[in-house]
């Protein structure tokens, strides 16, 4: 798998796998780590959103069933 892919595939977006890609070609190390940690960022942010949505649908699901039991 090549690096534009597993950007790709992590999120990143086109300015941010050239911006990366330049990165890479310069050495400059820096930047690559701030590109990823961004990307990472904005993971882990969509990752708590769905966990907070899928507590929502938790929460639903026990509350409907708890009404059957009635």
């Amino acid at each position: 798998m090549n690096i534009t892919t597993i950007l790709s595939e992590s999120g990143a977006t086109k300015i941010q796998i050239n911006q990366y890609i330049d990165y890479q070609k310069a050495g400059n190390k820096k930047g690559q780590e701030r590109i990823l940690c961004r990307c990472k960022g904005i993971q882990k942010e969509r990752l708590q959103d769905k966990r907070r949505q899928l507590s929502c649908l938790d929460y639903m699901i026990a509350k409907v069933e708890k009404s059957h039991e009635e």
